[in-house]
């Protein structure tokens, strides 16, 4: 089986926002829903994201402690 780099890099990224989360699933859970709130203006009623080229995601903010 050949690595695909893409595959490769789907997975550092997991691995690094897992890592920022602890580990933990809920707190996990808990990012999960606040990017989403962050992005619902570019979800349609389905919630299919819409993209466009001026978001972004790399914004540095401060989390509250869960």
């Amino acid at each position: 089986m050949q690595n695909d780099p893409i595959v490769e890099e789907v997975r550092q990224i997991r691995h690094k926002i897992e890592a920022e989360c602890n580990h933990d699933s809920h707190t996990l859970f808990l990012k999960a829903l606040e990017i989403q709130k962050e992005c619902a203006q570019y979800l349609t009623k389905d919630n299919v994201f819409i993209f466009k080229k001026d978001i972004n995601f790399k914004k540095e903010k401060t989390r509250p402690a869960v």
